[in-house]
């Protein structure tokens, strides 16, 4: 029989339905009874032997009161085991270009779920636990959805003693230390967790869709990503260059971190800290250091002019800079430039080479150059290596791109034996001046046919 609430739900849906074969029905059931009328009336419930009902269900959901035994018992129970899908290839991506595997951190956090003190299979984590976009699981989604059911519902009531809730200095990572200031996700803190499960990021065939939006080359060749390619720049720089040059060279162009290289004092001992590359660099005099595995995207123009510093090539498919003109064909490919019909070169390579050409022209000047500048433009272009400092502490507010110049490669006049440095800042839309600061000392500054 049905409550009276359920009894009206069901007289307002059946109570219109025309049943054909009403006698033949009610013939089915003993004493006589209009059966039929009953049920579209709401007054009885009748059920086929042959209906089935189907249910996935979590025994322990915290939302619900606990399922009784009495209860269970009326069911048939199937235990469905958490599956691999790991040929669906879901990824934890970080901006930083590293990405790990999830099924391995799905596998990994279910031997402590079911293990240890908690022994709690119905809270361990399945392969589409997280939704991903084109197969990828953002550092912020990860931390939403995957540690914040880990810190919530998990392991709440058990504690954070566990390895993987510690920090860089031993001390428990709470869930709020996942966020900076503002309130945004700190994807190294995040990464940590990760680490601390002895998860690695996935190497080489995994990174080629990097290295494809990228197209990072050192050296002409391919680098994986932004790390590796630092890297290489830095390790070319360390075999003609000291730390010291070498750490002025990145302050100047990473004016905003201070993150990017550290010296070490165990270059054969050392064991790879939180935020650093793990191999280490080492000079010829036996000084070593290591590189800052934190990149973004936006950081690309920056390694750009850190390569072209130390004279290193580099190339990649991101734009040189934002407030300059696209420096890319229509095709995509990065445009280069000669100097009297020689070199392969981008924009401020080839106006630092085409510098050196009209310095050593005989008799020539300083004030020349500097004059004959100002066509291209009004800011800085050349600068002498005596003043760089005190200029930049004048200009300290000037843009960033303003300030930049290729301070590791100075050149000197011949006329005045004056000791100067070329500004990096350069873009397409200037190669008409260019070209005509060019004319002024019979030089020719071409873009390379497509």
């Amino acid at each position: 029989m049905a409550d009276k609430d359920l009894a009206q739900e069901l007289k307002a849906v059946l109570a219109k339905l025309n049943i054909a074969k009403a006698d033949q029905i009610n013939t089915m059931y003993e004493g006589g009874h209009d059966v039929v009328g009953m049920v579209k009336r709401g007054e009885k419930l009748l059920l086929p032997n042959n209906l089935y009902i189907w249910a996935t269900m979590n025994t322990s959901d915290q939302s619900l009161f606990p399922i009784d035994s009495a209860f269970k018992r009326r069911w048939d129970w199937e235990y469905i085991k958490i599956k691999d899908h790991s040929e669906q290839g879901y990824g934890i991506q970080f901006s930083n270009g590293n990405r790990y595997d999830w099924w391995q951190f799905v596998t990994a956090i279910n031997e402590h779920i079911e293990g240890g003190e908690i022994q709690q299979e119905d809270k361990k984590l399945g392969y589409f636990f997280a939704k991903t976009a084109d197969g990828t699981i953002t550092a912020k989604r990860f931390l939403s959805k995957v540690i914040f059911y880990l810190y919530t519902d998990v392991f709440k009531d058990f504690g954070f003693d566990e390895p993987f809730f510690k920090d860089e200095n031993g001390e428990t990572m709470t869930f709020a230390s996942y966020f900076n200031e503002e309130g945004d996700p700190d994807e190294s803190r995040v990464e940590r967790f990760l680490i601390n499960l002895g998860l690695k990021p996935i190497m080489v065939n995994e990174e080629d869709a990097l290295d494809q939006i990228y197209g990072l080359t050192v050296n002409g060749r391919k680098m994986l990503t932004i790390t590796q390619a630092v890297f290489e720049i830095l390790n070319e720089a360390a075999k003609r260059m000291t730390f010291d040059a070498i750490k002025q060279t990145v302050g100047t162009i990473f004016a905003d971190r201070d993150d990017v290289v550290k010296a070490i004092d165990n270059p054969e001992t050392y064991i790879k800290e939180n935020r650093w590359n793990k191999i280490p660099i080492v000079m010829e005099d036996g000084q070593a250091f290591v590189v800052s595995n934190q990149w973004h995207k936006e950081s690309i123009p920056q390694v750009k002019e850190l390569a072209e510093s130390f004279n290193v090539p580099f190339e990649s498919a991101v734009e040189e800079y934002d407030n300059e003109d696209d420096e890319s064909s229509t095709s995509g490919k990065r445009l280069k430039y000669s100097v009297n019909g020689k070199g392969n070169y981008g924009i401020g390579e080839a106006f630092l080479e085409m510098s050196k050409a009209i310095a050593n022209q005989p008799g020539m000047t300083f004030q020349k150059m500097v004059d004959a500048g100002k066509i291209i433009r009004g800011k800085a272009i050349f600068l002498p290596t005596e003043s760089l400092d005190k200029w930049k502490e004048d200009h300290i507010n000037d843009s960033k791109r303003d300030r930049r110049f290729f301070e590791n490669l100075p050149i000197v006049t011949n006329g005045d034996n004056v000791k100067f440095v070329v500004s990096t800042q350069w873009g397409k839309q200037r190669l008409e001046k260019i070209q005509e600061f060019a004319a002024v000392f019979g030089i020719s500054f071409e873009q390379i046919s497509e």
